[in-house]
């Protein structure tokens, strides 16, 4: 059973999704206006306060349920205040087997001082990824998850932000966690742990939207959901996936595919690519 924490508004927003789903346990860190289920620490207005007076005790009491090998989801935003207990957090759960889901606040609407913390966290927590600390770091732009998601009631957005990101990390899990009908999966290379998901539909021509647009060398997996009458009807199916891999615009030192049964009524393409790149987030003027 996979553990989420979430840190911050978005943090926890996200993470409140996941506990639609069993199999996962959730945990949120924020102040008051994340709720009453979730461990409150008083609002600062900068990491650096955070980082300095930090409720340790608190947080470790929290969290003593997360133990050594557990797979933990580390949710946050970037620009967030709160985002300076970030390692602190993890410091408390460093037994557990950590991947980072890393949202970027959108550029245009950030003040200075939250694309500063923004930079400052981010490149942190990726400096440590790329060295092995945790498993991966998966970059999420805002803006680019707010296009796909679309208009919706201003009192919905920021749920319908965190139901969509619950919803492309649960399938990736689902599928990454149960047997492909057909695959020719590699694992990354160890030192591919800066990373992002992405969504196409089954037979485009075109890229990928990912979710970051990553720099440097990659190596891309494609899963294919396919509905189980699909997989039996579709004799041409195949042959389709693999011409979608590769004929697919990437620049990617290797690409591989799975294919998997879904109870959906459309086939679902969802993807993830790897770089070994630090990614450099927007500079402060």
């Amino acid at each position: 059973m996979q553990k989420i924490i979430g840190l911050g508004a978005t943090g926890c927003a996200i993470a409140q999704e996941f506990s639609h789903h069993p199999e996962y346990n959730i945990y949120k860190i924020g102040t008051a206006q994340e709720g009453q289920d979730s461990l409150q620490v008083p609002y600062k207005s900068n990491i650096e306060d955070y980082e300095s007076k930090p409720p340790s005790s608190d947080i470790a009491s929290y969290l003593k349920s997360i133990e050594r090998g557990d797979e933990v989801l580390f949710v946050l935003q970037g620009g967030e205040p709160i985002s300076g207990l970030a390692l602190i957090i993890l410091q408390t759960i460093k037994e557990s087997n950590i991947t980072i889901l890393y949202i970027c606040p959108e550029e245009g609407v950030s003040t200075r001082l939250q694309q500063r913390d923004n930079k400052i966290v981010g490149s942190i927590l990726q400096e440590y990824t790329r060295s092995g600390v945790f498993a991966h770091m998966y970059l999420v732009s805002r803006s680019v998850v707010d296009a796909l998601v679309g208009d919706v009631p201003l009192r919905e957005y920021e749920r319908e932000f965190a139901s969509f990101v619950c919803y492309v990390v649960a399938m990736i899990n689902y599928f990454t966690h149960t047997d492909a009908v057909i695959t020719n999966y590699e694992p990354p290379p160890p030192i591919f742990r800066i990373a992002t998901w992405g969504t196409s539909t089954l037979g485009a021509t075109d890229s990928p939207r990912w979710f970051f647009p990553l720099e440097g060398e990659r190596v891309h997996h494609y899963y294919f959901g396919i509905p189980e009458g699909d997989l039996t009807a579709n004799h041409s199916l195949l042959r389709e996936v693999k011409e979608q891999v590769k004929t697919m615009p990437h620049e990617a030192k290797s690409a591989s595919f799975s294919v998997h049964p879904v109870t959906l009524d459309a086939p679902l393409v969802l993807c993830a690519a790897y770089s070994k790149t630090v990614q450099n987030f927007p500079r402060v003027s």
